[in-house]
């Protein structure tokens, strides 16, 4: 199941509500930051400031900035809604920030900044100024990362664990220098654990595999 995060502003709740409802019954897992504990109590005043239980709080904003940014690395694809009046700035942070770990991004967003080249570079292209558009298409296609490449990660997850099983007997068997046992130790964790830059080095040696298959004829 395609994991989807739901960037959108603190004004916009409900509108956000309705999305994650749609997105959720065409089958997504949807995380929407205002469901998480703590960060549905959080809203802004007259002096843009984040108000926590009524009193502005700095260690606040970095909790909310720090489980926003952990749940849109563990997202699939990003649907970012931008408000019509601008008043947002964490939305473009998300964007940029699953643009930095290759996170396919899907936004709408006011036609005055549609073609913005950070919203359409972030983006890559995949930006609408319609709603409805967006969630038409968004629910047509019920999984945008497609069937193969769920393969894909699939396989990229076994190539992952037989590299760990073999780096794990060859630091046992041999004579490996402590530079080299540091950088495999950074990579010894589950293939969910990588970062998406990671994740591609297993996906390369995936991808020859499923190249292989459909030369012999084998449909996937």
């Amino acid at each position: 199941m395609t994991k989807v995060y739901l960037a959108h502003s603190a004004h916009e709740r409900e509108q956000g509500k309705d999305i994650e409802a749609r997105l959720t019954k065409a089958g997504y897992d949807v995380h929407n930051p205002f469901d998480v504990e703590g960060n549905d109590k959080a809203f802004w005043n007259e002096n843009n400031e984040v108000i926590w239980n009524g009193q502005p709080n700095l260690e606040a904003c970095d909790w909310i900035i720090d489980v926003d940014l952990q749940a849109v690395r563990k997202a699939d694809i990003v649907v970012m809604i931008m408000p019509q009046d601008l008043l947002t700035f964490g939305c473009t942070c998300e964007m940029f920030y699953a643009y930095m770990n290759k996170i396919p991004i899907f936004s709408y967003v006011p036609e005055a900044v549609s073609g913005h080249p950070w919203i359409v570079g972030c983006c890559r292209g995949q930006v609408w100024t319609d709603l409805e558009e967006l969630m038409v298409f968004l629910e047509a296609r019920g999984d945008p990362l497609g069937s193969e490449e769920l393969l894909v990660d699939i396989l990229a997850d076994l190539e992952h664990e037989q590299w760990r099983h073999w780096s794990s007997n060859i630091a046992n068997e041999e004579d490996i220098s402590r530079d080299r046992l540091n950088r495999w130790a950074e990579s010894d964790v589950p293939f969910d654990s990588l970062s998406d830059y990671e994740k591609e080095h297993d996906r390369v040696w995936a991808r020859k595999v499923i190249a292989q298959l459909k030369e012999l004829g084998i449909e996937l």
